[in-house]
């Protein structure tokens, strides 16, 4: 998204539309056009178009950028998590070992 300066990869999800892998097309071959029919309007379109495509590769840039930082960020929030899960595993299993001693006793 161009101009997104906000972006915040704890926040951002994307879809899979925007994660889909977009196919890669032949070039097609260029058309050239003789001095002679490059008028006005010639230029006029060349101009929006190479504008349209500058614009078209910046909002490109932006969007890998932001799918790059969240990318980061989950792999953080995953290993963030995966030692969270640990040490909760490792608490039950000691709470398990004093409650052992205790049902012991009770029989």
């Amino acid at each position: 998204v161009v101009g997104d300066d906000t972006f915040d990869p704890s926040r951002r999800s994307f879809t899979s539309d925007e994660l889909r892998v977009a196919p890669i097309l032949p070039k097609s071959q260029k058309n050239f056009v003789p001095s002679d029919k490059k008028d006005d309007h010639y230029w006029t379109r060349r101009l929006k178009n190479n504008t349209a495509a500058k614009r078209s590769r910046e909002a490109k840039r932006m969007k890998e950028n932001q799918i790059t930082l969240r990318t980061a960020y989950l792999e953080q929030e995953n290993t963030r998590l995966r030692e969270e899960l640990s040490k909760a595993n490792s608490e039950i299993t000691e709470l398990k070992k004093r409650l052992k001693k205790y049902e012991y006793v009770s029989d």
